[in-house]
């Protein structure tokens, strides 16, 4: 629902180098992967002349600080906010607020029923303020009325605004914001503060803000909670990006979904599909391919239920879909898999090839090595509780291998069994003091169960053992981010939360 855009009147100055703009605008897009065009190069000059005054920094300087700064810096944290103004609220567009409501929320509720697996992960990419997530749990909380207490409710909420993320956080809207909802949502959900519309808890307390850039190749992981969903929202964001980054960014949500996951876009988003596994349905939605039925929806429809679809366990997409995969034979003699086999193929995020492989390795049942290999691959095709079973079976074998013990502790996360995942992350500190993940990782459980003050603190040893490390190098088990990179998000997340707390 975030929409980039560049605010402020047009202004008139001195900035009029074209070589300085061009420089600009191509560090806005490595950074970040937000092109500017022509007709917004005013407003881009106004920006850029602000923050000569408010830093005190000549242009050279501030060229210099936008190329060479830590993304967390107030250089950067000030341009960013400037052009990624989401302009949104709640219960926007409603065309697409009837679909949801109507035909897929309940779609999806029903099928998790007919499996008795009533877990929901919903990922609201680019989530500006927080207004469209937020319309998302008030919905699913008058689905699911009856029984909403037994339901595992993953929902996931980025961006890389964080003036926006703190305010979501917050819960406090004005009046512009709550122009669209009727009187039942506003007066059940919100309490009013002289001016201000305050959220309940109720609402709040389900949703998870954190900091993510989608020109970045971090997802989908469990590391981060991208993965394994079953709807993504990014509405009004992709067509701030050029072509190349687009279909990047959509290659990253295709992985992300389940099959028969759906992918929601705004009507004016572009269309780019090709080579991937997704169907177009209609104007604004994407369903992954590999469902049974694809049912054709236009405008005239939206009231209208799907079909029954026939329902199958889930299988849900590996993290990674870029690499070119190694074909495993399974009727190859057993000894042509090795080791390093197995491994390039979970690097390159080929989770089933990899279970093809391990389950053709000659010594799987005593190879701890290969069994935690078979529970990493588990976990990430979201078979959790097959990796939760393993992963104590490895452990009657090697009681204190910490990769054991951190891929039980992210399946128990994934699960939501936050006591059981807290004493595991804890079990992966005390037998390695410097496993950054196991900090990060523990810190962020800590603040989703309200222990600020403690969770904090766990970010903060993440951050300091991560700036330690080479900042070059990929972290451990997670290859897609660098240290440098773990670095800046931590920075990030320390500063939403801490300021989400006054």
């Amino acid at each position: 629902m975030n929409q980039y855009s560049l605010q402020g009147n047009f202004y008139h100055t001195n900035i009029d180098n074209t070589i300085y703009q061009e420089k600009v605008i191509r560090i806005i897009r490595q950074r970040f992967g937000i092109v500017i065009h022509s007709h917004q190069i005013h407003e881009l000059n106004k920006i850029i002349h602000d923050a000569f005054v408010k830093f005190s920094v000549s242009p050279d300087e501030y060229l210099l600080l936008l190329e060479k700064s830590a993304e967390s810096t107030p250089v950067l944290d000030d341009l960013m906010t400037k052009i990624t103004v989401g302009e949104t609220y709640f219960f926007r567009d409603k065309k697409q607020v009837k679909l949801l409501e109507d035909v897929i929320l309940p779609e999806l509720i029903t099928k998790k029923r007919a499996l008795n697996d009533l877990n929901l992960r919903i990922w609201s990419a680019g989530c500006a303020s927080g207004e469209e997530i937020y319309t998302i749990v008030m919905i699913l909380n008058e689905l699911l009325s009856a029984d909403i207490d037994k339901w595992k409710l993953q929902l996931l909420a980025t961006d890389i605004n964080t003036h926006a993320l703190k305010k979501a956080i917050k819960g406090h809207y004005h009046e512009w914001s709550m122009r669209s909802i009727n009187d039942y949502y506003k007066k059940k959900y919100f309490t009013k503060e002289k001016n201000i519309y305050v959220l309940t808890p109720e609402i709040m307390n389900k949703v998870e803000f954190t900091y993510l850039n989608l020109n970045d190749n971090t997802y989908p992981s469990i590391f981060n909670g991208t993965n394994a969903q079953d709807l993504i929202l990014c509405r009004n964001v992709l067509i701030y990006f050029d072509e190349e980054i687009t279909k990047k960014i959509m290659q990253g949500f295709c992985a992300s979904l389940v099959d028969n996951g759906y992918l929601m876009l705004g009507a004016s988003d572009p269309i780019v599909i090709k080579n991937m596994d997704l169907t177009f349905v209609n104007n604004s939605l994407y369903i992954h391919k590999k469902l049974e039925q694809i049912i054709s929806r236009t405008e005239d429809t939206y009231n209208k239920k799907l079909l029954p679809i026939k329902t199958n366990p889930i299988q849900y997409k590996p993290i990674k879909v870029y690499a070119e995969t190694h074909k495993i034979d399974s009727k190859k003699a057993t000894h042509e898999i090795t080791q390093s086999m197995i491994m390039s193929l979970i690097h390159e995020g080929k989770w089933k090839e990899a279970l093809k492989a391990i389950n053709n390795y000659k010594k799987i049942k005593s190879d701890v090595f290969i069994l935690n290999a078979k529970a990493t691959v588990f976990a990430n095709l979201g078979n959790l509780n097959d990796a939760v079973k393993l992963c104590e079976e490895i452990i009657k074998i090697d009681p204190i291998n910490i990769q054991t013990h951190f891929i039980l502790a992210m399946s128990l996360v994934e699960l939501n069994e936050v006591k059981s995942a807290e004493d595991e992350l804890r079990k992966v500190i005390f037998l390695d003091k410097n496993y950054v993940q196991a900090h990060f990782q523990l810190g962020l459980l800590l603040l989703r169960i309200k222990k600020h003050d403690m969770g904090i603190k766990s970010l903060q040893n993440a951050l300091i053992i991560s700036k330690s490390l080479n900042q070059t190098q990929p972290v451990t088990d997670f290859d897609a981010l660098t240290y440098g990179k773990l670095s800046e998000i931590l920075q990030r997340e320390i500063e939403l939360h801490k300021i989400s707390k006054g």
